[in-house]
């Protein structure tokens, strides 16, 4: 698993036996990583509110990337990790905003994981940049 997914999922990259560790949908850390290389959306909540999903697009992206998120709140922002786990970007979500858009015309080739976090949730989406 990429250093940056685990990260987002409060998981610790030095520590392999917390794959073992059960989500709230009671599958394994680790099934739930596999599950998502097939699902175009990987989402946990922070806490007990409902999960809303996260959608990029055009996806690939060459020049700018619409990402439509919940509604965001104060503080919400968003993070650009590739998968090598490097922080590649970050910026905020405007308050009340439901779209955010991001330049990805200055980004290498290659696949990227978008973390959007709030005070509420911590939801991630995967793009690919040609």
């Amino acid at each position: 698993m990429p250093d940056a997914w685990e990260t987002s999922m409060g998981l610790n990259p030095e520590d392999a036996t917390d794959r073992n560790t059960r989500g709230a949908n009671g599958y394994t850390m680790l099934e739930n990583y596999l599950n998502g290389l097939t699902a175009p959306v990987l989402a946990v909540a922070a806490s007990n509110s409902t999960t809303e999903l996260l959608q990029a697009y055009p996806n690939p992206s060459q020049h700018e990337l619409t990402l439509a998120h919940p509604v965001a709140s104060r503080g919400a922002s968003l993070t650009v990790y590739s998968f090598d786990g490097r922080k590649v970007l970050t910026l905020p979500a405007a308050s009340g905003t439901r779209e955010t858009h991001i330049r990805t015309a200055d980004l290498a080739r290659g696949s990227y994981l978008i973390l959007y976090t709030d005070a509420q949730q911590r939801l991630s989406v995967k793009f690919s940049k040609d």
